[in-house]
């Protein structure tokens, strides 16, 4: 069975989408996807958003980068701790049976300190030990959950008191992993059991305890994967778990096993030539880089971070196709169109029988736990106060049963009040689209006139230095016409000085000078000397004249320089305040349409839910009144 290149090509479009989000979400760092992947980008961003933080729903693309795996590696195997290797071991179960790092931190890790503890760590989490103590004084004390929401586990009905009942439910799930991890330790340490061999030992040995499945041991492998990288446990195959099977399905439509699946898949995505898969290892090397000098003091995220192209392992893929079936179902949700999703029905009868063994949520139940009818079929509980109780048998009051044409007609007002609830957020959608067009418009007005602004601050930018470099030029050859003025008149006033004091001279008082007594040509040749003294005054006086002249259009110009400099400043200014005032209507524009797109997405998906709600009461009405 070939793979189905349209699914491979998207499923490779969508881990860009998950590497450009690790890049910003670990390294603080905007990568780029390639065009067709860049088309999700914002649909992408819109499902990961409300996953991040205390959600902790969001896996990244390298599994080790999770919120949870991120944190037994930094405090557990790279921490201060003074354990041993078996005690970083079995920390790893206690903190992976509710996932919460303040619970792990604040009720577990003082008790985990001393030694104590380790004589007897499941008697620590017995139903009055010390560490379920402690955790129900830090669930009274905080208020906080003692579960992450990122893995449904609906808390089993133990106690009347709803806190004492929870910690206890965390507390008894710890003592069935603690005896997992009892164990698979020496599985880990077994030199004869050698790579799928000790795959299948350590699997099945987790499927063995209490209400542990399929997806508690692919996630359980995962931690031990991480944690002793050398043994190459996930290389080839890993467990399938629930969330990954609609995935397959859409790369094998048909009947697969689904460990059979995930081994075609791997090689499928190893050996695609895809354009969307070149452009994904090329990503995947610059992200890896980074990371590698990001986390150079963790091996065991150096060990995770270090992918040869064409070696995705079995456990990458797996988590990723989970990652990629929750994105399809939001964008089906959305309204969004990519490949069609399969239906329940659909779904169901393309699955195998091996495959189907695989829909189930928290693994095996014992005889011996009885629940309630219709628990397992609520949606799940983003946390585990909102979760329903199970176990719980309520003897019906006399009177409650209601006639069946009462209920018919109770059902009914329901369903109408729900039609009419689907009709208005029909219309609050539509108001919601249309909003959402304006803030389209608005926007591109906006840019429009940002550009436009540009535009004219960068013309008048180029005025004022074309204007400064002219007044530049000008004051220049002012300033040397001045200075060839005052030159030419200092000269003027010596020739003048010396032109008077010869005038005064007497003839007589020159001859009395030795050797000149008798001197005939003494006369004219002061008269002469005077003579030219007066020309060249009269040729200075008229040449400072007329460099005086030539000045006076040069001062003009001047002048008139210096008023067109104003004006472009002025231009200038009014250009830089148009440019800052359309960027802040270009902001509010942008902002306006993020919240119109937010509003429309959680209108379709109360829509949505709404249409689901009609449906089954228009189906519970249908079978009523056929019985």
């Amino acid at each position: 069975m070939d793979v189905q290149n349209r699914a491979l090509e998207e499923f490779f479009q969508f881990l860009q989408c998950q590497l450009r989000m690790e890049a910003a979400e670990c390294l603080q760092e905007e990568l780029d996807t390639d065009p067709e992947a860049n088309k999700w980008w914002q649909n992408f961003r819109s499902w990961v958003q409300p996953n991040l933080g205390k959600k902790e729903k969001w896996m990244p693309f390298h599994t080790v980068l999770g919120a949870h795996e991120l944190f037994i590696v930094e405090n557990i195997h790279h921490g201060t701790l003074p354990w041993d290797e078996k005690r970083k071991f079995i920390a790893m179960f206690v903190f992976r049976a509710h996932c919460r790092s303040n619970v792990f931190r604040e009720a577990q890790l003082p008790h985990m300190l001393q030694e104590d503890f380790w004589r007897d760590p499941i008697a620590q989490f017995a139903d009055n030990g010390a560490v379920t103590r402690a955790l129900l004084e830090y669930r009274r004390r905080t208020r906080q959950a003692l579960q992450t929401s990122a893995f449904l586990a609906i808390p089993e009905r133990l106690c009347q008191d709803d806190d004492e009942n929870l910690a206890r439910n965390v507390a008894m799930r710890t003592r069935t992993l603690l005896e997992v991890a009892e164990k698979v330790w020496p599985l880990v340490h077994d030199q004869k059991l050698v790579g799928s061999e000790k795959f299948q030992e350590i699997s099945k040995t987790i499927q063995a305890g209490r209400r542990l499945g399929e997806t508690w041991a692919k996630m359980l492998m995962v931690s031990i994967d991480i944690a002793y990288p050398k043994l190459q446990l996930l290389a080839s195959t890993c467990d399938v778990g629930v969330g990954a099977l609609k995935a397959l399905q859409r790369l094998f439509p048909g009947s697969l096993e689904p460990r059979e699946a995930l081994v075609r898949a791997t090689r499928a995505a190893n050996c695609a030539r895809l354009p969307a898969a070149s452009n994904f290892w090329g990503l995947l090397a610059k992200v890896e880089s980074r990371l590698q000098t990001r986390f150079s003091g963790m091996p065991r995220v150096l060990d995770q971070v270090s992918t040869p192209p064409g070696h995705l392992s079995a456990v990458t893929i797996q988590v990723q196709l989970c990652e990629w079936r929750q994105f399809m179902d939001f964008l089906s949700r959305a309204g969004v169109s990519s490949i069609p999703a399969l239906s329940e029905a659909a779904e169901s009868e393309v699955l195998s029988e091996p495959t189907k063994k695989f829909r189930r949520i928290t693994g095996k139940r014992p005889d011996s736990v009885q629940e309630t009818g219709g628990a397992a079929d609520q949606e799940p509980a983003d946390s585990e106060d909102e979760m329903p109780l199970t176990n719980i048998r309520v003897p019906p009051m006399a009177g409650q049963v209601l006639a069946e044409g009462t209920f018919i007609q109770a059902t009914v007002k329901v369903l109408e009040t729900c039609r009419a609830k689907v009709a208005s957020t029909h219309q609050a959608v539509e108001a919601a689209r249309a909003q959402l067009l304006r803030c389209d418009a608005a926007q591109r007005q906006a840019t429009s006139q940002v550009v436009e602004a540009l535009r004219r601050n960068s013309a008048a930018e180029e005025a004022v230095r074309c204007i400064e470099m002219q007044t530049s030029q000008q004051e220049y050859m002012l300033q040397a016409s001045h200075m060839k003025t005052e030159v030419t008149k200092e000269v003027l006033c010596q020739l003048e000085d010396a032109h008077e004091k010869l005038s005064k001279a007497d003839s007589s008082d020159v001859a009395k000078e030795p050797l000149l007594k008798e001197s005939t040509c003494l006369e004219n040749a002061m008269k002469s000397r005077i003579g030219h003294l007066e020309g060249l005054i009269d040729d200075l006086g008229n040449q400072a004249h007329a460099d005086e002249v030539a000045r006076e259009p040069q001062e003009e110009q001047h002048a008139e320089l210096i008023r067109q400099s104003s004006v472009a400043l002025e231009e200038r200014g009014k250009a830089r305040e148009a440019v800052t005032a359309a960027m802040e209507v270009l902001r509010q524009a942008q902002q306006h349409g993020a919240t119109a797109g937010q509003e429309l997405a959680q209108l379709r998906l109360q829509l949505h839910l709404e249409e689901a709600k009609v449906l089954s009461l228009q189906q519970l009405v249908r079978q009523e009144a056929w019985l």
